[in-house]
């Protein structure tokens, strides 16, 4: 009953947040601190004989700044294991603070988003800050669900594309089928990470791909397409650029895509 009451709570919201959705109510896993350390049970001597480090890498893999009650509910199985654990608590709980940030941001909540097949945050005024937040809820393996991701018409620039480059090239999402990053201010640089990124097995199952309405130059454009005529994107069938020498009329884009069948428009 304790756990039904906790579970139904409303959480409260971070400084510097607007609640945009009247769901964002059923949120949960948002008071760590009456949640933390309550644990009473005796540790196992295999628990204890674990390397010192075990127990925060363990730590790691529970923390899901979406779903947090994973780790929590670890740390609470005694006081010795919370005691161990709270250096990852505490990062956890900062990150998760960061999440229900940005879900609100984009009219969500941490707990749809956890199980959400599609993200359509266009116009929601997402800037680099905010990526560097979705690029760590990305690697933490929280979205691996994510089929199509809209971000176009916001602010994401280069180094918002950076942030995410570095989540994309470490595989953190499997099945993303739709990327949509047009009219976001991205220029070469940004481009050119997206394309390392690519290059190291990023995005294997994505097919369609919108980069128009950027500020991207021959240089970008060249690493992409090289990315391109490595094997990148091996399922890509639909790419979206802007009309002229920097997209859709641009020599060696145009080569590759014919070359592998993908519609260039």
């Amino acid at each position: 009953q304790k756990m039904a009451a906790e579970n139904d709570a409303r959480p409260v919201v971070p400084a510097g947040c607007t609640r945009s959705q009247p769901d964002v109510r059923m949120e949960l896993s948002t008071r760590f601190d009456d949640r933390v350390g309550g644990g009473t049970a005796e540790i196992t001597p295999p628990l204890l004989a674990l390397p010192g480090d075990t127990l925060g890498n363990l730590g790691n893999q529970l923390s899901d700044p979406l779903w947090p009650l994973h780790l929590v509910s670890f740390a609470n199985t005694c006081n010795a294991v919370s005691a161990a654990l709270q250096t990852e608590l505490h990062s956890l709980k900062q990150m998760h603070i960061k999440a229900r940030c940005l879900c609100a941001k984009v009219g969500t909540t941490c707990r749809t988003m956890s199980v959400s097949a599609y993200a359509d945050w266009d116009h929601k005024g997402i800037d680099c800050a905010d990526c560097t937040v979705l690029a760590q809820i990305i690697t933490s393996g929280a979205l691996p669900q994510l089929l199509a991701l809209d971000l176009q018409d916001n602010n994401i620039s280069d180094s918002g594309l950076v942030a995410l480059s570095d989540a994309i090239g470490k595989g953190a999402l499997p099945q993303l089928i739709v990327l949509s990053l047009g009219s976001n201010r991205i220029g070469g640089g940004g481009l050119l990470s997206f394309s390392k990124a690519l290059a190291i097995g990023g995005l294997s199952q994505l097919v369609r791909l919108e980069l128009y309405g950027n500020q991207i130059a021959d240089t970008g454009i060249i690493a992409f397409a090289e990315t391109l005529g490595a094997g990148a994107l091996p399922l890509l069938k639909d790419l979206m650029m802007d009309d002229g020498p920097f997209g859709t009329e641009h020599m060696h884009l145009k080569v590759v895509c014919q070359a592998r069948d993908i519609s260039l428009r």
